[in-house]
């Protein structure tokens, strides 16, 4: 992608429509209900970023008396910048050496070592020649862990995994950081609800801001412009400040960012990328759990993942899947709390399938999780009611009743309930 300067005519700042262009309602339609459980919050500790001051480099001895580019020196790093705690390889007195020997070094210590994870605390393993020692950046609802690490899948380098929380031991240094605020990455407007973002057929955006019940609240005006200019239109936040922003492709192939200034409004629009016109279908989400918003996108057969730098920027695509070829559309969102995306698409038999995400960029083999969805015009993947599992919203073909479809936490759906009618001339922006 090739960032430029340019920039399109603004949004106009939200206003709150006085007279909502639908009609919301709701009652319950015929289906099995499969009922889940509603989880807590995953905590968190900090920005999932690499921040290592002496990244790229695999020489030399850092402040802390360990070698650069490895595992002990980036959580030592860690411990200094994030908890403000002067640790070295020599903390208290005790030697901690390699990461095999962290665990004990740390009781001599009198620090605690713990089955338990917390964000904030340090993983570590004796297993291998001389073990391993990590970050926890999020501890996960659903039993998994998100840590960050140096010097493992890429040789003194950065990288994140979402393991099994059993998978490491802990180490408590001291207070992990306060957790970021708990707003999903799809909240407009900021609060923990999901919003459903459209455009009508006088080319009008509006947003519907998501309500604990599962519907929607009245329809606040975002801005015009959008139909003759753009074919493609997602949400997403891609600057983790819990605010969601604006990506469109325009018609001829530029894609395009506007920045939400958590005040009502957004920026002016800004060029990011070009040479989109090759692309099929696209959808925002958070791939691997850094709080930026990334973009998976179609072409031809193939499925390309870029990952987000932050304010509107993508790293270079790469592909992650093949076999897209029959895959018709596609939504992406958080099944299961765990951080990071999973993938819901269907085919044009209507079967609905889903992809689990790995939260490194990869994904499961798809499974068949619902059928008849060709009765389906269009759908998007949010967390409406904010339990932390992806709902799917869709308007149905025959009378554009909008439908929402809870999440079990799995990748499968309760029963489907409408929540409002009259949605025959707006297009839905896909999550």
């Amino acid at each position: 992608m090739t960032p430029t300067a340019s920039r399109l005519p603004g949004l106009r700042h939200v206003v709150v429509a006085l007279a909502a262009a639908l009609t919301l309602s709701m009652f319950t339609t015929g289906a099995v209900d499969v009922a889940g459980t509603a989880r807590p919050a995953a905590a968190d500790a900090g920005p999932v970023v690499d921040d290592y001051p002496y990244r790229g480099q695999s020489s030399g001895v850092d402040p802390w008396n360990y070698y650069k580019g490895q595992c002990t020196s980036f959580v030592a790093w860690r411990l200094n910048d994030r908890l403000g705690i002067d640790f070295t390889n020599r903390y208290k007195g005790q030697h901690f050496s390699n990461a095999n020997t962290w665990d004990d070094a740390a009781r001599r210590a009198g620090l605690t070592v713990s089955g338990t994870p917390r964000a904030g605390a340090v993983a570590q393993t004796d297993a291998g020649s001389f073990g391993h020692v990590a970050w926890v950046a999020r501890v996960n609802t659903n039993g998994t862990v998100l840590i960050e690490e140096y010097n493992w899948a890429t040789p003194s380098g950065y990288g994140t995994r979402t393991v099994p929380a059993s998978s490491f031991r802990y180490i408590y240094f001291g207070n992990p950081p306060a957790p970021a605020p708990d707003r999903p990455a799809e909240s407009v407007n900021g609060d923990r609800f999901e919003d459903l973002v459209a455009v009508d057929a006088n080319d009008v955006m509006w947003m519907y801001p998501g309500r604990s019940a599962g519907t929607f609240g009245g329809a606040v005006r975002v801005g015009s412009g959008w139909i003759d200019n753009y074919n493609r239109v997602a949400v997403g936040d891609s600057n983790g400040d819990g605010f969601a922003d604006l990506f469109a492709t325009a018609t001829d192939g530029v894609l395009w960012y506007w920045h939400n200034d958590a005040k009502g409004g957004f920026s002016s629009g800004t060029q990011v990328g070009q040479g989109w016109k090759a692309v099929q279908w696209f959808t925002v989400a958070d791939v691997n759990g850094d709080d930026k918003a990334d973009i998976l996108a179609k072409v031809g057969d193939y499925l390309n993942l870029y990952v987000g730098t932050g304010r509107g920027q993508f790293a270079e695509p790469r592909r992650v899947g093949t076999g897209w070829n029959q895959v018709s559309r596609f939504a992406a969102g958080d099944a299961d709390g765990d951080g990071d995306a999973d993938i819901w698409g269907t085919k044009s038999d209507g079967t609905l399938l889903f992809w689990k995400g790995n939260g490194q960029g990869g994904f499961s083999a798809p499974v068949v999780v619902g059928g008849g969805w060709q009765g389906v015009r269009e759908f998007a993947v949010l967390d409406v009611d904010g339990d932390r599992r992806a709902d799917i919203v869709g308007v149905k073909a025959s009378d554009s009743t909008l439908i929402r479809w809870s999440g079990d936490g799995d990748g499968t759906f309760a029963a489907p309930v409408q929540i409002g009618h009259g949605w025959s001339t707006h297009r839905l922006a896909s999550h």
